[in-house]
């Protein structure tokens, strides 16, 4: 029997491994999150935008990338975990007063929110978790870049950036997540509550 032999194969049903993108992300509560995406279609609206709006559940800033694996890292994630679990802080503050267009090599640009001076408390604590990650050998993931923000929709048009008024919400936990890529999947791995307390 030779390769003629066997049908052709289907190459769009070809099943995908999966892959397993690492992070640790900072998401708005419930509530927060929800006057965000009422202010986000207002946004949309206002530009001339047609994006489908993200979910609130799907609304975040990422703090770390820690890579994309084809197997959930376990040795990976304890470590991350020990680094979680050093960070001591109170909840951090955010405000938002800036939108603008993060332009791309694709079809579809991210709107996000974003700030000048409104995000230096999230920095700051930022800072501190780079060097819990480094005190646990992951300090490649430690970039010293960071342009925090917060991605709200995907739309092939730009717009300028502009200045609005500020969507403000409180950081009152970070989490570690497995981002399940090209399921629009967030599952969360672990927890950690901000309270100025030790995380144990």
């Amino acid at each position: 029997m030779n390769i003629y032999d066997f049908p052709p194969i289907d190459r769009m049903n070809v099943e995908r491994p999966t892959q397993h993108a690492i992070m640790f992300l900072a998401y708005p509560s419930p509530s927060d999150a929800a006057q965000i995406s009422d202010r986000n279609h207002r946004f949309r609206d206002r530009a001339g935008l047609k994006g489908q709006p993200l979910r609130t559940d799907r609304l975040h800033i990422t703090l770390f990338s820690l890579g994309i694996y084809l197997a959930v890292p376990e040795d990976l994630i304890a470590r991350a975990s020990k680094a979680a679990a050093m960070i001591v802080s109170p909840p951090v503050e955010i405000a938002c007063d800036r939108l603008e267009t993060f332009e791309r090599r694709s079809s579809d640009q991210p709107l996000v929110l974003t700030a000048a001076d409104g995000l230096k408390p999230l920095r700051r604590f930022r800072e501190e978790f780079a060097m819990a990650l480094i005190d646990v050998g992951l300090g490649r993931f430690a970039k010293t870049s960071f342009n925090p923000h917060m991605t709200l929709l995907y739309d092939p048009r730009t717009i300028e950036p502009r200045p609005i008024d500020p969507v403000r919400w409180t950081m009152t936990e970070f989490v570690l997540v497995d981002s399940l890529r090209g399921q629009t999947r967030h599952v969360p791995l672990a927890r950690w509550p901000l309270r100025g307390e030790p995380n144990g």
